[in-house]
C-alpha cells in the first residue's frame, strides 16, 4: 500500500518563492519611489520657505557682505553674498504721477487698476500674502504686459497689456493689519542705459507699514515717497546672491534677487 505525501516538493516551493518574488520587487521599488517622492516634496516646501525667508531678512535687517545663516536645525544651510554696489546710474526726470497700474492694499483686498480695468485679488488678515508682478516689456512698440499672481500659483490670476508704456507701478497701503510681500519680475531691454527703461515702482506703506518688496530684475528700483516729479537722482542696485545647501553640503537651490539703495 503506497504512501500519500501531503506537503509540497521542493520544486514547487521554489517555483512559489519565484513567483513571489517576481510579484513583491515591482511593488516594492514602487513603495520606495513614492517615499523619495514625498521627501522631495517637503525639501522642495522647505527650501522654498527658507528662501523666501532669506530674502526678507537680507533685506529688510539691511544685511550686508557675506556670511551664512542655519535653517531647521542645522538641516539646511543658506549662504549669502551681498553687493551693495552692483550698479549705478543717473534717473533723470522721472515722472511717477504717469504709471501703468496702482495697486490699493485694503485689509482684505487688492486692487489692481489700469486704465479703465479694476481687478479685485482677495487677501488674507491672518497670514502673510505673497503677490508677484510680472512684467514683460517690448522696447520697439513701448508696449508692456502684466501677470499678476497670487501666492505660489503657476499660472497668472491677472493679465493686462498697456500701450506706451510708462514703466511704472504705485502701491498704496491703508491697512494696518495686512502683510503683503510683493515680489517683481521682468524681461527688459538689458542695455547700460537704464535712464528709459528701468521700471520704477512707487509705494506709500501708509499706516501699516506692512508691505515688503523684492525684485529679481536689477532693472527694477523702489521709492517710498509719495507721487511725484524727480529732475535728478542717482540709483544704486544692490546684487543678492543666494544658496541653499543640505547638511552633507549639497546644493539644493541658488537665486539672485536685486534691491535698490533707495529703499532704506
Amino acid at each position: 500500500m503506497s504512501k500519500k505525501y501531503n506537503g509540497f516538493t521542493l520544486v514547487e516551493v521554489m517555483i512559489s518563492v519565484a513567483i513571489f518574488a517576481i510579484l513583491i520587487i515591482p511593488i516594492g521599488i514602487i513603495i520606495k519611489q513614492s517615499i523619495q517622492a514625498n521627501v522631495k516634496a517637503q525639501i522642495n516646501i522647505e527650501v522654498a520657505q527658507v528662501l523666501n525667508n532669506a530674502v526678507e531678512k537680507v533685506i529688510y535687517e539691511n544685511i550686508t557682505g557675506s556670511g551664512s545663516i542655519d535653517y531647521y536645525g542645522g538641516k539646511y544651510k543658506l549662504e549669502y553674498n551681498i553687493d551693495p554696489n552692483y550698479r549705478q546710474t543717473d534717473i533723470r526726470g522721472i515722472q511717477n504721477s504717469e504709471v501703468d497700474f496702482t495697486i490699493n492694499i485694503n485689509n482684505n483686498t487688492a486692487e489692481i487698476l489700469s486704465g479703465s480695468s479694476s481687478y479685485n485679488i482677495n487677501l488674507s488678515t491672518t497670514q502673510i500674502n505673497k503677490i508677484k508682478v510680472k512684467i514683460v516689456y517690448n522696447s520697439s512698440n513701448k508696449i508692456a504686459t502684466y501677470y499678476i499672481y497670487k501666492d505660489d500659483n503657476n499660472i497668472a490670476d491677472i493679465s493686462f497689456t498697456v500701450s506706451n508704456s510708462k514703466l511704472g507701478g504705485y502701491l498704496i497701503s491703508n491697512t494696518s493689519t495686512t502683510k503683503l510681500v510683493l515680489l517683481l519680475d521682468g524681461v527688459y531691454d538689458f542695455s547700460d542705459n537704464l535712464t528709459d527703461t528701468m521700471f520704477q515702482f512707487w509705494y506709500n506703506s501708509g499706516i501699516g507699514q506692512n508691505i515688503k518688496i523684492a525684485a529679481l530684475s536689477p532693472f527694477i528700483s523702489f521709492d517710498k515717497r509719495d507721487i511725484q516729479t524727480i529732475n535728478n537722482e542717482s540709483e544704486f542696485i544692490k546684487k543678492i546672491d543666494l544658496s541653499i545647501k543640505d547638511n552633507k553640503n549639497n546644493m539644493l537651490k541658488q537665486a539672485t534677487f536685486y534691491y535698490s539703495n533707495r529703499v532704506k
